[in-house]
């Protein structure tokens, strides 16, 4: 009887033993698995977490690339912000000088206008004096008919718009005299004695004399008895 129950409790013991190797092996093969497939997740989750921390290094090198982009474009519109206040400000310079130069036109064309009144003025005063000394020089040449076998008269005039020069010339073939008298128009019927060629003591009387009388007629008069 003793006999069976320690074959019995062997038998068991060994059952036992069986059953607990096999538990504990199992138990550590679920181990082992729970283990590699937590360490699979944790690897996998590293992996993804390095891969997002490449995908953030990345994205931030970009964002870093484009703010020193932004920066350069920032720069370059205040430089161009710049180039165009300056043309600006160079085109408005040109315009208020445009705007001077009309204002200054149109004070020159008045000028011109005025200039212009003036000069006809002045030519139709000379015109008239011209006319005038002709009248007496040919008044002249009529009150010397007597003379007119032996005497020549010519009057050369020389004007530039403002200032007139008369030159008259008389030739005596009787007495063989030769006399150059030049006249300058000073205004309007004053005509200035400026030469008489050839000169001599009673010639310089006689144009002493016609710088107070202004009188033409009478020196021509007197210049061809000599």
């Amino acid at each position: 009887m003793t006999k069976y129950f320690k074959g019995n409790i062997d038998d068991i013991c060994n059952e036992y033993k069986l059953a607990y190797q096999h538990a504990k092996e199992s138990f550590v093969d679920e181990i082992k698995r729970t283990d590699e497939n937590i360490l699979k997740v944790y690897t996998q989750d590293i992996e993804e977490y390095s891969k997002t921390l490449k995908n953030l290094s990345d994205v931030n090198n970009k964002i870093s690339k484009s703010r020193d982009t932004l920066q350069h474009i920032s720069d370059k519109v205040k430089c161009e912000q710049q180039i165009l206040q300056t043309e600006n400000d160079r085109l408005e310079s040109i315009n208020n000088e445009c705007h001077s130069l009309g204002a200054t036109e149109i004070e020159l064309n008045d000028v011109i206008n005025k200039t212009k009144e003036q000069l006809t003025q002045v030519y139709k005063e000379k015109k008239t004096s011209l006319k005038k000394l002709k009248r007496e020089i040919n008044s002249f040449k009529a009150g010397v008919n007597m003379y007119e076998r032996f005497l020549q008269l010519n009057m050369n005039i020389k004007t530039n718009g403002t200032n007139t020069l008369i030159e008259t010339t008389m030739k005596n073939v009787k007495n063989h005299s030769d006399y150059k008298v030049t006249f300058f128009e000073e205004n309007e019927n004053n005509f200035h004695l400026i030469d008489i060629n050839p000169r001599s003591p009673t010639v310089m009387k006689a144009a002493k004399l016609y710088d107070q009388t202004q009188d033409i007629q009478g020196l021509l008069a007197f210049l061809c008895t000599l």
